[in-house]
Order: structure tokens, then sequence, then C-alpha cells
């Protein structure tokens, strides 16, 4: 239990009716929803996973629990037993993700995030699942809003978390972006729940934490830090449907991962659109979550659409420009962050540098064995480029080097992007697909309920 519970017990309840107002405002869902919802265990996915299950169960659907283990604590296993055994006492059914692989020497908190989202997404695509509820609320956004304003972030950031948005192909929805801390700790405590205190929310090593407590002592700027992302939010929805359709009209997106843009329609239009678009993508050819920050992204845009048009690189790619056209590919590898190897086996779906999705067959024989997914590199791109008859039209040489391709020891033996294949290793066109599937969209992913028909999967 936490130490809140004296001041939770005295704030107001959120009731079903009004979290039913909440994730209206989502939709739309299927007739029969199932919806998947990341619990940690802590006070706020908790009391979002019982206002969800109860509101699924009066559609007629269903609420599955995800909890990751990421093994960032010792007790990080217990916990997530503890959620399982609630989960079950709730009638919920209940997953645990482990977090596996290496793990970074720094940055191991965005690390662990970004691997938190990937495993939860990944269990969604692979279930056909296409909503997932975090549990993010209304101080969390003031919070967020706080740190990006003291980083200056541009408008688009000041904005704070969206209730929607897509990440590889799932509806990401934070239904409590209204609703205060205390009301969740509350609504628990008069049920009589317990809940999970992860030590780290309290420690003053954090930035967000250091926030927090400033924050819940300063209730006037909490206010103003949440009407602010509002109006923000109401610019971002306008901006964005904007950059969507001027996008949609100039830019076009190769399946390995490359984008071409039309110049001459983008030097007739305002700064500030053709700046928001590059970032959208740059966003969507990088694999990373956020667009780069406003002055950066000016001075590229800028050096991209003058008469003498420039180039250069911002957020993990590369932007050159070749006659009327402008290209967006990903940066070469560096030697000091090297991209690491995917090892292939059978039934696997797995992410190649936040930006491809490699699948293979639950036994795909001995065609995969021994062999990894990597760059294919410059030296892998002279291994291979005497044995094509041609490159794909409209591939600029600055863009295969970083194709994705399948090594055997000795060397590439299939990049698909290419139409390469070693003869010897015939059988992978079949038995591996790699696939783009950015992080985020170059434009929001539409949802349509009333054709959305996923294929039944085992209760």
């Amino acid at each position: 239990m936490v130490q809140s519970q004296a001041n939770a017990s005295s704030a107001s309840v959120l009731d079903d009716r009004s979290f039913a107002g909440c994730i209206r405002d989502l939709g739309p869902f299927e007739s029969t929803p199932h919806i998947a919802v990341a619990v940690s265990g802590g006070a706020d996915s908790l009391a979002l996973v019982h206002l969800a299950h109860r509101w699924a169960l009066r559609q007629g659907g269903r609420v599955t629990a995800l909890t990751v283990d990421h093994g960032l604590r010792p007790e990080s296993a217990e916990e997530a037993r503890k959620v399982s055994a609630w989960m079950t006492d709730l009638g919920v059914d209940h997953h645990i993700l482990k977090w596996k692989g290496p793990r970074p020497a720094a940055g191991i908190q965005e690390a662990a995030r970004e691997a938190r989202y990937d495993l939860l997404t990944g269990w969604c695509r692979e279930h056909d699942v296409m909503h997932l509820l975090v549990a993010h609320h209304r101080d969390d956004q003031a919070e967020t809003v706080a740190m990006r304003f003291g980083r200056q972030s541009g408008l688009d950031g000041l904005a704070g978390m969206p209730a929607c948005a897509h990440r590889g192909g799932v509806r990401l929805l934070r239904p409590l972006l209204c609703v205060p801390r205390a009301q969740l700790e509350a609504m628990l405590v008069k049920r009589h729940l317990r809940w999970i205190d992860d030590p780290s929310n309290r420690s003053a090593h954090f930035e967000r934490i250091r926030l927090r407590r400033f924050l819940g002592g300063q209730s006037d700027w909490s206010d103003k830090l949440r009407h602010a992302s509002a109006v923000m939010a109401r610019w971002r929805r306008l901006s964005g449907a904007a950059q969507s359709r001027f996008l949609a009209r100039t830019v076009q997106f190769h399946e390995a991962g490359f984008a071409r843009i039309n110049l001459p329609a983008w030097r007739s239009r305002p700064a500030d659109l053709v700046s928001g678009a590059l970032g959208r993508v740059l966003a969507t050819v990088s694999g990373r979550p956020y667009v780069p920050g406003p002055d950066s992204l000016h001075r590229l845009a800028t050096a991209l659409c003058r008469d003498t048009p420039g180039g250069g690189t911002l957020a993990g790619c590369r932007v050159f420009v070749k006659g009327q056209t402008g290209f967006v590919g990903r940066e070469p590898e560096r030697q000091s962050h090297p991209l690491p190897a995917v090892p292939l086996q059978g039934n696997m779906v797995a992410s190649w540098d936040r930006r491809f999705r490699i699948t293979t067959p639950p036994d795909p024989g001995a065609s995969v064995h021994g062999l990894d997914v990597r760059l294919l590199g410059r030296d892998g791109w002279v291994a291979v480029k005497k044995d094509l008859d041609r490159v794909p039209s409209g591939m600029p040489s600055d863009i295969i080097p970083v194709l994705p391709a399948v090594w055997a020891t000795h060397g590439p033996v299939f990049v698909p992007h290419l139409g390469y294949i070693d003869r010897k290793y015939a059988d992978l066109a079949n038995s591996v697909a790699i696939v783009f599937a950015p992080r985020l969209p170059l434009t929001p992913i539409p949802f349509d309920s009333a054709v959305f028909s996923p294929k039944k999967t085992e209760q």
C-alpha cells in the first residue's frame, strides 16, 4: 500500500459512468471490443484495468491485462506474479511479457520504456487487438508539459501526450488524461484494493519525480500547464490534419524504408508546414517515437527547400537531393553505435532497427539456422552487387547500404528489397519476411469499426 492512501480516501472517486464518457471519446470500437490494458501493478494502471474491465463487459467485450517485466529490479518478477493473481481474482486474462536481450550501458530508462511499448504493441498485433489502454492521467500530463517546457520543446511537444496515438499499427489510448491521480487512488481505497508502490516513483534522482513534488504543492501551476496543454492539443489536431493532407500529396514512401519528397511542392508552402511535415517524415524513417526539436527541423527544412538545395543529417536520418526530389533515408551505421544483429529462429516476430518487422513461420526447417538479420553495409553491397542484374528502379545508391539483409558467416545471402538471394538459400524467400513497419506512421491510421473483423482466436 502506498503512503498517499490517507489523502486518497478524501478525494472524489472516478465512477463507471464518468469513465464511460472518457473512453467513448476515443472510439469507435468494435461492437464486442477486445481491449488490452497495460498493467504495471501501480495504482493508476490497476484503477484503469478495473474500470476498463467493467466497461468492456457492458459492451459484450473483454479485456486482456499485459504486464511487462523488465527484470531491472530483483522484485520485478514477484510483482508481476502478484499482478497476475489480482487479475485472476478480477476475472481478467493476464499475460507477463519479459524484456529479453542485451541492455544498453547508457540510457537504460529510455530503452526500457521503448522495450515496454514494443512488447505491448507486439502482443496486440499478434493477437489482433487494435486498442491498447495506458494509464497516463492528468497529473502525468502536467509533469510532461513542464518537462518539455524546460527543454524548449515546440508547440507540438507542449501539447503533451495525445489521448489517441498510433504505434506499430496499434491504437494507443489514454482515457484518463482528464482524471487526477487522487481520484484513481480513491477508487481503489473505496473498493479495498491493494497496489504496488514502485520505489523509483519516490526517487528525486529522476526529473519527473522532482517536478511531481514541486507541482504537488503548486495547484495553480498544474492548472495552468494543463490549460496550456489543452490549447496546444487543439492546435496540434488542426495542424496535424493539414500536415496529413500535405504529406499525402507530396511524399511517397518506398517499401525499403525511405521517402521521396516533391521539392517544388514543398518550396511553395509556409515554412512552419514544411518543417512539421519534415519532422514526421524523419520520425517515420528513423523509427524513433518523437520528432526532432523545432530549431533543428527549421534549419534542415530551409536547407532542403532553398534554390540550391542542400541536405544533412538529423534524428538518425540522412537527407539529400537528386534533381527535384528530396530523399530521406536511414543514416549510415556508426562504428561507435553499431546496429545489433537479430538471430533468426522459427515462429518469430521481431523488430530490427526500430523500423522493420521480421517474421518467420513456426517451422522454417534448417533454412534459418545460423543466420541473422543485420545491416547490409558497404561491404555487403560490394559482395552482392556483382550478382545483381540491376538495382530496383528508383532506389538511390545512397540507400542501399542501410537496407536490412540476412547474413551467413561468409556474407549476405538474402536482401529482399534488392531482390537478391543466394541460390543456396532460395528457401529464405518463403520463410523470412522483412517488412517496413515504422513505429510512427507518416499519417494517422484510420480505424473503422464497421469493417474491422479480427480473426478468431482461442479464448
